[in-house]
């Protein structure tokens, strides 16, 4: 697994949305997961990432993603970050009702 996370500027918060560098590299076809505190992007490393090229391909990708978050630096994503963000839910039964909708939507026939 990788994991990364952007830069805090002089004031302590992020030099640029990571969440947005994650919607970014989806428009490249990169499968990344946010993760919730403290912000950050992680990877699992498959036997497909290590084919020839492939992390060549995922730099370029990264860099073109962040160049193109600091050039548009109040641009939204569309993703959310998953992983953390339910140990925040102060009603616990929500959690599972979430987790068994999104299922009951994800194998829907």
């Amino acid at each position: 697994m990788i994991a990364f996370a952007a830069a805090e500027d002089a004031r302590g918060r992020q030099a640029l949305d990571i969440y947005v560098v994650m919607d970014r590299m989806a428009q490249h076809g990169w499968a990344l997961n946010g993760l919730f505190n403290p912000p950050a992007v992680h990877l699992c490393v498959t036997l497909r990432h290590i084919q020839p090229e492939v992390a060549q391909r995922f730099v370029a990708d990264l860099r073109a993603a962040v160049e193109a978050v600091q050039r548009e630096p109040q641009a939204h994503g569309e993703m959310a970050p998953v992983y953390g963000l339910a140990a925040r839910v102060p009603l616990r039964g929500m959690v599972g009702d979430l987790l068994k909708r999104y299922l009951d939507m994800l194998y829907r026939v």
